[in-house]
């Protein structure tokens, strides 16, 4: 066993670029197996999804295709440092670094269905419900629905453009890019797609087993209930309350 070791990590030394090829390789098809389990698994009741998800990632290969061959011909952004010529060229990058940037977009709708969904549920707890004028919060479900369909494009959209300039690179007209950055863009960017199929697979498996109604006489259920009547106990329900 120990000969072994030492063969295999001496090879590993001696051929860095093999091994790490492979590793990529081997990346890619797991990803690519991701890809078609939850694919398969949410093509019967959530087909529009895939179809979203495919408009996305053909949309942005299509832009990006165009706006690589443009950048190209036009000279907008230097091929030997990668640097912006014009303001075209920086405005290029900017788009770039957007496209790319996962963490921001994260975060913003994340923000934004954050300001749309906790407010009613503080509401709700700390102020009307105490008081019993409570209504349910609304639109809960379609901002979630939101915020996973926006985190999923995110990742559709990144993986589009990696795949695009990586397959750019390659054919030498990014000067900067090596075989190296080129490879680590692709694999990069199937593993973006798998996540964002991944992402919507579980969602979707989530929500199917939290949108089964609660079986009428579990504790749960009760407990509902009695908050529901609590916080909405001096609602108006007819001319009686008047009085």
């Amino acid at each position: 066993m120990h000969e072994l070791s030492t063969a295999l990590h001496a090879f590993a030394h001696q051929h860095p670029s093999l091994l790490d090829h492979a590793l990529k390789l081997l990346l890619c098809i797991a990803s690519g197996i991701v890809i078609w389990r939850c694919g398969r698994a949410l093509a019967p009741r959530h087909g529009n999804d895939i179809r979203l998800l495919g408009f996305f990632f053909w949309f942005t290969v299509l832009l990006a295709f165009f706006i690589a061959c443009w950048t190209d011909r036009s000279g907008a952004i230097d091929q030997a440092t990668g640097a912006a010529h014009n303001d075209t060229g920086k405005v290029i990058l900017w788009l770039l670094g957007f496209a790319l940037d996962l963490n921001g977009s994260l975060l913003f709708f994340g923000a934004v269905v954050a300001l749309a969904v906790l407010p009613q549920w503080l509401n709700y707890i700390a102020f009307s419900g105490p008081l019993g004028c409570a209504s349910a919060p609304i639109m809960v479900g379609p901002a979630i629905d939101f915020l996973v369909v926006t985190t999923a494009k995110s990742l559709v959209v990144a993986s589009g453009v990696l795949l695009v300039v990586s397959g750019y690179g390659l054919t030498g007209h990014l000067g900067p890019w090596t075989t190296k950055a080129s490879t680590d863009g692709a694999s990069s960017g199937v593993v973006a797609l798998a996540l964002a199929f991944m992402v919507v697979y579980m969602y979707r498996d989530t929500h199917a087993e939290l949108a089964r109604p609660l079986p009428s006489g579990s504790g749960l259920a009760r407990a509902r209930a009695r908050l529901q009547r609590w916080a909405t106990r001096r609602n108006f329900v007819g001319p009686q309350h008047l009085r």
